[in-house]
């Protein structure tokens, strides 16, 4: 089942409250006078349009520390930085395909922002949500938030990326489906889990991991 995209209206007014950092606004103002009204140009110079884009809305989701920022940054082709560094609000990545835009959305783990979470949720295409494969002792929290997000839009395409499986200490993937309880979820939801080690591994490391959850995005945006 496709996503289908959001109406232009309530979406671009709700990334608008919390001034996201989507591009939108600075799209459709950039080179205009607000103080003159345009002047009639002769058919003959008009130039023929460009055609725009659709644009296709992802939200990266997860506990902080398990490495949204990053998984961002490797979708878009730059390294990975060594640390951690927590998002304080929000982060954004615009990736151009042949068809549409991807809008990916990251806002941050800590749980004074996990209350914005579902405000969003119900505007956008498919939600990714990462969890850090090595951290036992957070994972019922991950998977409460997780359940949340669910539960507030049955619709909604979901991939968990169970991330960091090269680390010693990871859990499996048949561990991870059990203890964040997908197996309970309706047969009939597009709920996805997907292992990727998206951290700082020395110079050319590249995650396959990653290349299999860009192809699968696609495919769910289309």
């Amino acid at each position: 089942m496709p996503a289908c995209p959001l109406t232009g209206g309530e979406r671009d007014g709700r990334f608008g409250v919390f001034g996201l950092l989507l591009g939108r606004v600075q799209r459709e103002g950039a080179g205009r006078n607000l103080t003159c009204a345009p002047q009639p140009e002769d058919e003959e110079d008009e130039e023929p349009a460009l055609e725009e884009l659709e644009q296709r809305e992802v939200l990266v989701l997860g506990l902080d520390g398990s490495g949204k920022s990053t998984f961002l940054r490797v979708l878009s082709g730059k390294p990975p930085l060594e640390g951690h560094i927590p998002t304080w609000g929000f982060n954004s990545v615009r990736l151009p395909t042949k068809d549409f835009e991807v809008d990916l959305l990251e806002i941050g783990g800590s749980q004074n922002l996990r209350f914005y979470w579902k405000e969003f949720v119900n505007e956008v295409d498919v939600l990714v949500f990462l969890v850090d494969s090595a951290d036992r002792l957070r994972l019922p929290w991950a998977r409460q938030e997780l359940h949340k997000l669910l539960d507030k839009d049955p619709d909604l395409p979901v991939v968990v990326v169970a991330n960091k499986q090269d680390l010693s200490e990871a859990m499996s993937m048949v561990e991870l489906q059990q203890e964040l309880g997908l197996q309970a979820v309706d047969s009939q939801r597009e709920v996805f889990l997907l292992a990727a080690s998206i951290a700082p591994a020395g110079p050319g490391f590249e995650d396959p991991g990653t290349v299999h959850i860009w192809r699968l995005l696609l495919e769910l945006l289309s």
